[in-house]
């Protein structure tokens, strides 16, 4: 399912009070731990992530400590299990850990208890791990534990990753690049003749965010290194076209009305939209400023780009209708204030 799928499905199964285990399948970097803080969060809930794969069974059994008055011990709990409340225990990197850190999972799973431990009422045990199909070192799961669990399979999305770029406010190259290349979202094996070995990085929605905050840092060197070399030349090739731009703001200001654009470049009409929408879509000011915005931008994409105008304008609708659906009221109110011009140019 799609990572915006699996939140919704996650958020319900808390919002429902059911407590059967859950374990989440998926590749690495595709953000598995926060879909399920926010389902926590949208329920008022805790959560406690803990990375299974770095513990060792003393780390969960607890402590071995004498108890002088009965002639025997007892063991003291980790700290960071839960003593109250309600919440959930996100073991993340499950099928990672060591058969005999699995197995004293398997009785908290169970049973709710581990050694002297017993999990509050109002918690839940959720774990986290990778597939072998992902290239991840993982550890089979028990049949009887894994009969235990409601298994969820989730795959990165592109539109997923854009609409949470818009929300995060990513550089707009990284959105536009990853609108124009789905297929670069998430790749985790390359053919050894075109990547160089770098550490074997590789693109994720994870490494992309760090782009987006390589881009806005003015490190751009950093990028191969983030996400490998061949979707790294890629990206640069694409940053190109990027880059020989006219000025958004400038644009959105109607300071700035004709600009050569080479609309038989695919890549430069996909690069001048994406620019201008996020710069629509992140702008400040009330329903005057927001219209006299969507105004300059429809009036450039018709003056500039006549013979592929019809398509551009049709994929800024497209992105604003998507942001329509994470949107306040606010910015709802905006978008359908530009109706009628989007009508009328979308006729051209």
């Amino acid at each position: 399912m799609r990572p915006s799928e699996l939140s919704e499905v996650l958020t319900n199964v808390l919002r429902n009070g059911v407590k059967t285990p859950v374990v989440i399948l998926g590749g690495t970097g595709i953000g598995k731990s926060s879909i399920v803080a926010q389902a926590a969060q949208a329920n008022e809930m805790q959560m406690i992530d803990v990375r299974l794969g770095q513990l060792a069974p003393t780390d969960l059994r607890g402590l071995p400590v004498a108890d002088l008055t009965h002639d025997t011990f007892r063991y003291l709990p980790a700290s960071f299990l839960p003593k109250g409340g309600n919440g959930v225990l996100f073991m993340d990197e499950w099928n990672m850990a060591p058969p005999a850190v699995q197995q004293l999972m398997q009785q908290l799973t169970l049973d709710r208890k581990m050694g002297d431990y017993e999990l509050p009422d109002g918690w839940v045990v959720w774990a986290a791990g990778n597939r072998l199909k992902d290239g991840a070192t993982v550890y089979k799961m028990p049949g009887p534990l894994a009969n235990r669990f409601i298994h969820l399979e989730v795959d990165p999305d592109s539109e997923d990753t854009i609409n949470y770029g818009f929300e995060k406010n990513w550089h707009e190259s990284v959105i536009a690049f990853l609108k124009t290349n789905p297929g670069c979202l998430h790749v985790t094996t390359l053919p050894e003749n075109t990547q160089k070995n770098i550490g074997n990085a590789f693109p994720s929605p994870r490494s992309w965010e760090t782009v987006s905050k390589l881009m806005n840092a003015k490190l751009p060197n950093l990028v191969e290194g983030t996400i490998g070399s061949a979707t790294a030349a890629m990206f640069n090739g694409f940053r190109k076209v990027y880059q020989s731009m006219p000025d958004p703001d400038a644009i959105l200001s109607g300071k700035l009305k004709e600009f050569a654009i080479d609309t038989s470049n695919l890549g430069t009409v996909w690069a001048v939209t994406f620019a201008l929408a996020t710069r629509v879509l992140s702008g400040k000011g009330g329903p005057p400023a927001h219209s006299k915005r969507m105004q300059c931008l429809v009036h450039f994409l018709h003056d500039n780009m006549n013979d592929v105008a019809s398509e551009g304008l049709g994929l800024v609708w497209a992105m604003l209708q998507g942001k329509m659906d994470m949107a306040t009221r606010s910015l709802n109110a905006k978008i359908c204030e530009t109706d009628k011009i989007f009508e009328s140019y979308l006729k051209v």
